[in-house]
């Protein structure tokens, strides 16, 4: 495997649905993650067997290897201490937190291809872990919800509630484990919890005689109930009804569905115009109208950037998409239609000649084709401005700096590479060779890594003596002399502080100070000298 599709593969597992689920699902992450440092220990063993040059007449062969080598044992070293911190933070970490937690700390990273298949295993397992674990906590909220839709009707007295007040403070605090997974759970309980009360106060008033109160909260439950259906809607109608004095057979008010069934129905963005008529119907409902607003508002916005991708103006609905930030509570199907549309621009953005037809299916697959058509092209300034468009979709949507690993480098490796190329048409060879090899700094897949590779033998062969020539040339530009004010004690350095711990600044800057003195003093010496009178001439001798 290559090393540099490892970390990417690895990293995909987290946010995707894991290729391994099945093998990922029989081992505990913890158990994965031993193993996986003691094949990076074995992985050191080996390399550190690699003998250094003995001695001068080493062949170049040989210190090359030992050169690759100690880089490799770095490299191995820092990913051990990185998995080390990963086994720190799971201690008091949710497998959530965890995920996000490993993603940032191995995004530049490149794992061992020896152990890449253990890393793949390892967030997979993570990831099973986290769901089998939220599986758990949603059959416990939806036993405890039939309970509680069979306890409201039956409930006589306001105290009858003040159990399940205490399970649903219960619910929330386990919730806070999960992170951002448990969102629309947490919202489910703040409704339960604002039912409960309302459904307490409805029976105070009702016990005291107060129908007016008791009409009121019952109206409240009624709002309630559009996101949370604990309880029949109809039933709630009836009782209301039956305080108002009114026939409980009239439900003219009932809306025939909720809003929550109309979005979690919402699959594809082929979903959306259906949606929006039934959502339309509901805002004509007092009870409903709030809620189907705001998430009329939400698939309008998307059916407006789908307009956009359609009219060929894919980076504006790009752009559209950044200024949907402000749903985030409605993840459970917010986010994947979100993921859709962001595909969608993504692959209309892309030059004809490198579109993958038929477009395959998700953003990952899309970027890794297309980016592997412009390096076989060697289109590095197209690829450059792929990758900014993707890197900017994947912020977008997960909230992350970046979700594949190496990216970022990525596109900085073209930057650098472009550059080198500038600078080495330009005759700038000894600056042209520093950049080729900053480029061969970064960690990426999809980066001018070979070609800034045989631009770097190039220079130091053919091109030899005239890279020499260069280098000698910069080295004898001279530098800037340091700026000081000779009138104050102190000098004033504008330039690098860190220059002034070279002895030969130093001496220089004492230098430039003792001739500045001695000019000083040969130029008031020399004005002395011209101003000082000559003298009296003596008077004429007088004849006797």
């Amino acid at each position: 495997m290559n090393h540099r599709i490892a970390p990417l593969l690895c990293l995909l597992s987290i946010v995707l649905l894991p290729l391994h689920a099945q093998e990922g699902a029989n081992r505990e992450s913890g158990a994965i993650l031993s193993d996986m440092m003691a094949c990076l220990d074995t992985e050191m063993e080996t390399v550190q067997e690699v003998p250094p040059p003995s001695t001068e007449e080493a062949t170049q062969e040989q210190r090359t290897a030992y050169m690759t080598a100690q880089a490799k044992l770095r490299s191995l070293k820092e990913q051990k201490q990185l998995l080390l911190s990963i086994q720190t933070q799971s201690t008091h970490r949710s497998s959530e937190e965890l995920v996000q937690y490993t993603s940032r700390m191995m995004a530049n990273t490149s794992i061992s291809t020896a152990c890449s298949e253990l890393w793949v295993e390892y967030t997979t397992a993570l990831k099973g872990e986290e769901e089998a674990r939220m599986a758990e906590l949603t059959a416990s909220y939806e036993k405890f919800t039939e309970e509680l839709g069979q306890a409201l009707p039956e409930a006589k007295q306001a105290s009858d509630l003040d159990p399940y007040f205490v399970r649903i403070q219960e619910f929330t605090a386990n919730s806070s484990d999960y992170g951002r997974n448990a969102n629309s759970l947490r919202t489910k309980l703040n409704s339960l919890n604002q039912i409960v009360a309302n459904w307490q106060d409805y029976l105070a008033y009702l016990n005291a005689g107060d129908t007016r109160q008791a009409t009121n909260e019952l109206n409240a439950i009624i709002g309630s109930l559009s996101t949370t259906p604990v309880v029949p809607r109809s039933l709630v109608l009836e009782r209301q009804l039956t305080l108002k004095g009114l026939d409980t057979n009239n439900s003219a008010a009932e809306p025939p569905y909720t809003c929550e069934s109309v979005v979690e129905s919402v699959k594809t963005i082929a979903d959306l115009p259906a949606a929006r008529e039934k959502l339309s119907v509901l805002t004509q409902y007092r009870n409903s109208q709030n809620d189907a607003r705001r998430d009329l508002k939400i698939i309008d916005s998307f059916l407006t950037t789908i307009d956009m991708i359609e009219s060929d103006s894919p980076l504006i609905g790009l752009r559209i998409l950044n200024d949907m930030r402000n749903f985030n509570n409605q993840s459970d199907w917010y986010d994947p239609i979100k993921t859709q549309i962001s595909t969608l621009a993504i692959y209309a953005a892309i030059p004809d000649a490198y579109r993958p037809d038929p477009m395959p299916e998700g953003l990952d697959t899309l970027v890794r084709e297309t980016a592997s058509e412009m390096v076989h092209a060697q289109a590095w300034l197209r690829l450059w401005e792929f990758l900014e468009i993707a890197n900017d979709s994947y912020t977008v949507n997960y909230r992350q700096q970046s979700v594949f690993p190496g990216m970022n480098n990525d596109i900085k490796a073209i930057e650098k590479f472009i550059y080198a190329q500038r600078l080495e048409r330009a005759g700038e060879l000894a600056d042209s060779l520093d950049n080729y090899q900053e480029v061969l700094q970064q960690t990426g897949e999809f980066g001018p890594y070979e070609q800034a590779r045989a631009a770097i033998e190039n220079l130091r062969g053919p091109l030899a003596e005239e890279l020499l020539a260069d280098q000698k040339r910069k080295a004898e530009v001279p530098k800037a002399p340091v700026t000081y004010d000779p009138r104050m004690r102190n000098m004033m350095y504008r330039g690098d502080s860190r220059e002034l711990n070279d002895p030969r600044m130093i001496e220089k800057i004492v230098e430039e100070k003792v001739s500045m003195y001695l000019a000083n003093e040969k130029e008031k010496k020399s004005k002395a000298t011209t101003e000082k009178p000559a003298p009296d001439k003596p008077a004429p001798a007088t004849k006797p």
